[in-house]
């Protein structure tokens, strides 16, 4: 294309952006809407103006047990009981850092979680991710997923899907948990000590993220924190170990080696 119609192009795309903007907030902003159902209609309006085939709308459990799941979901195959972790695949690290992605191939990107596509059989080619956040924290992210026509995403289709984010990101503040931290509680203390107590590294962080102290931090603090939780957990871990041989190993009063 020459100049001029690529410039043409580009209008007419800034004017359907715009109007399909103003719909979505008609659609999430509607008091009497089931969220998820807007949320759905509003991936199926997006997918229409970025012709894209597929999009999710992934939320960060962060005052829960600290997984990421597919709130909505146009497209791509069934992924309602797949869960991720912030750092897990483009989405988790999306969520984690706070940053937006465009993905020119994905099956070329080591952030890509490929599970997701091993188990819909959908193929993730190109990719647009943008954080959804509340006080500068994120609770969730959209992923717009591969273009009709094979092309890659571009840098206005970014644009477009990061207002999208901007408008959902206020409407849910507004009428929803996401961006209201929970207060302190009795059960803070108990809450971390159960972390510690896990049988596991994976069950010590899922705990660890649905404590109300960890989810109020930052995302860079809950890195650090949660780096530090792993090394206290494989202490006290070893610790417990060490303990267990030494029960089985003592006597027993009869003069016997417990077995």
């Amino acid at each position: 294309m020459n100049l001029e119609t690529i410039e043409m192009w580009d209008a007419m795309k800034d004017v359907k952006y715009r109007r399909t903007l103003e719909q979505l907030r008609e659609i999430i902003c509607n008091p009497q809407a089931d969220q998820t159902a807007a949320l759905t209609a509003a991936l199926n309006i997006v997918a229409s103006a970025v012709h894209a085939e597929a999009g999710t709308f992934w939320h960060y459990d962060r005052f829960g047990d600290g997984l990421i799941r597919p709130r909505a979901v146009y497209g791509g195959g069934e992924i309602s009981q797949i869960t991720l972790v912030p750092g897990e695949g483009v989405a988790g690290q999306v969520i984690e850092s706070g940053k937006a992605s465009i993905i020119a191939d994905c099956q070329k990107d080591p952030r890509w979680a490929g599970r997701v596509d091993a188990r819909t059989g959908f193929v993730t080619r190109s990719m647009i991710c943008v954080p959804l956040l509340a006080a500068e924290q994120a609770f969730g992210c959209i992923q717009i997923i591969n273009k009709t026509d094979g092309q890659p995403f571009d840098e206005k289709d970014l644009a477009f899907a990061r207002k999208l984010a901007a408008a959902v990101s206020e409407v849910f503040v507004e009428n929803s948990p996401e961006g209201k931290a929970p207060h302190a509680g009795d059960g803070e203390d108990l809450c971390l000590d159960k972390a510690m107590e896990a049988s596991n590294l994976r069950e010590m962080e899922v705990t660890l993220r649905g404590c109300g102290a960890f989810a109020r931090l930052g995302v860079s603090d809950q890195k650090i924190l949660l780096e530090h939780a792993r090394e206290i957990w494989k202490i006290l871990d070893r610790k417990k170990s060490r303990e267990q041989e030494e029960a089985s190993s003592k006597p027993s009063r009869f003069g016997f080696f417990k077995r």
